[in-house]
């Protein structure tokens, strides 16, 4: 599973509202969903061909990933504002040298505990910190100012950069600065297979990748955090626009991807609802027919 099933790479960022999701009634997006929303099947143009950040930088995967794998820091994206994540709290020795708290009691998907050596050894070389690792190209760009990421010891980390960074902290808290667990990703025998078996701490663990039909994504019971509102969610390859519609206006879909506003008008239901999925660039949420559609002033902007 080394490529895209459509032959190409998925656009780094949401197109606004050309990239919405669209939902019906009683069901909705992250904390808004009902408790009682078991399972949710989402219809989507493509799926990610791997699912470590570091394999794959496209909106495809960004959407999906982050519930399997973890930042060491959160970025709340109403506020800007920075909090713990896989570390509890972080202060910076120098102006190259930022130390970090790793949370305690964290399970992988796998049952291992988490640790300051599985960040140390999924930033280092093996995975992104050289020029062969496999990761490097892709995270570079993000993550280029890390010079060394080291385990003090079992709970704490010390990461040094190349030149003073004053983003740093805010580079953890992004896109790559995800952190897989170290022992599955020792055991995985490709970078390609370890893509389609990504072992994080996330709310979500992955329960069957089929290349370029679906991946289904189950709750793990062991999570730190707060309990994932759905028990389950599948991603399901439909390309085509109007057989995403349709299987929505059928119920055989929760929800769709990639449609623009306008399909819905042609649904006629009542008390529609139209939400994009978060991203770092836009947000459109519209309620049909009571608000515009797309090209308002109800669709922001970055």
């Amino acid at each position: 599973m080394g490529g895209s099933c459509r032959g190409g790479k998925g656009r780094g960022r949401l197109g606004g509202c050309l990239a919405a999701v669209l939902i019906w009634p009683a069901m909705g997006l992250g904390p808004a969903a009902p408790v009682d929303a078991k399972d949710i099947t989402v219809a989507v143009t493509q799926l990610t061909p791997h699912l470590d950040p570091m394999g794959a930088n496209s909106n495809v995967n960004e959407r999906v990933s982050e519930n399997v794998v973890e930042n060491l820091v959160r970025l709340d994206r109403a506020t800007g504002e920075v909090g713990p994540g896989l570390a509890t709290s972080w202060r910076m020795i120098d102006d190259r040298t930022l130390e970090l708290d790793i949370r305690r009691n964290v399970r992988c998907h796998n049952g291992e505990a988490f640790d300051a050596d599985d960040v140390a050894y999924m930033f280092g070389p093996a995975r992104y910190n050289g020029a062969d690792a496999p990761g490097y190209l892709v995270a570079r760009q993000f993550l280029g100012t890390l010079e060394t990421v080291q385990a003090i010891d079992t709970h704490s980390v010390r990461i040094r950069t190349r030149i003073p960074d004053p983003l740093l902290i805010k580079r953890l808290a992004g896109w790559m600065g995800q952190v897989p667990c170290a022992d599955a990703f020792k055991a995985a025998p490709s970078w390609e297979t370890w893509g389609r078996s990504v072992i994080g701490t996330g709310p979500y663990r992955i329960a069957q990748v089929r290349a370029c039909d679906f991946q289904r994504f189950e709750a793990f019971p062991d999570y730190w955090g707060e309990t994932p509102q759905a028990s389950s969610f599948t991603l399901k390859v439909v390309p085509e626009t109007a057989a995403r519609l349709a299987g929505l206006i059928a119920g055989e879909f929760d929800v769709i991807t990639e449609s623009r506003p306008t399909s819905l008008q042609r649904s006629r239901r009542p008390a529609s609802t139209l939400s994009a999925a978060r991203s770092r660039t836009y947000a459109c949420c519209l309620s049909i027919p009571a608000t515009p559609v797309c090209g308002t002033p109800a669709c922001g902007g970055p």
